[in-house]
């Protein structure tokens, strides 16, 4: 099942159909490619805002894609204002919030059966000497702790 197909069956088909043929107020049918560019501009951005793969077998993942999906078919029909961008950021925002919960693509440390040997030591990036010549200041009364208890 696509995206696509997941937002029909979320949404009601006259909804749909209004929403992705905005100029044409005889429509009686959704417009497919209108509804499908719009999924997979949200599959797309889905790897900005989360850090992982769009993936259909996951609710959280489909819950927050489908909305998306509604809330950029509404900016592109000529809703201006408050709706279409409230939508636009309610959905950018529930990504981000997906993404603490999906770990940003954390890499995941691999395991090793070997076990893990010194090399040979290299030579010092800093001789030692070098660092001979300075003498640090002696401690003054303003950065010693003081023993007075008042």
């Amino acid at each position: 099942m696509a995206l696509s197909d997941e937002v029909k069956s979320r949404y009601a088909t006259q909804y749909l159909v209004e929403i992705t043929n905005p100029r044409d107020p005889t429509a009686t049918d959704i417009d497919d490619p209108h509804l499908d560019a719009a999924s997979n501009d949200v599959i797309g951005e889905f790897k900005t805002h989360v850090g992982k793969d769009f993936d259909l077998t996951k609710t959280q993942h489909i819950s927050v894609a489908v909305d998306a999906v509604v809330a950029k078919l509404l900016s592109r029909s000529g809703q201006k204002g408050d709706l279409a961008r409230g939508l636009i950021d309610d959905y950018i925002a529930r990504m981000k919030e997906l993404a603490k919960v999906e770990g940003r693509d954390r890499i995941l440390p691999q395991r090793t059966t070997r076990p893990l040997v010194a090399g040979a030591e290299k030579d010092k990036a800093f001789a030692d000497d070098v660092w001979d010549a300075i003498e640090p200041d002696p401690p003054t009364h303003s950065n010693v702790f003081s023993d007075d208890t008042d």
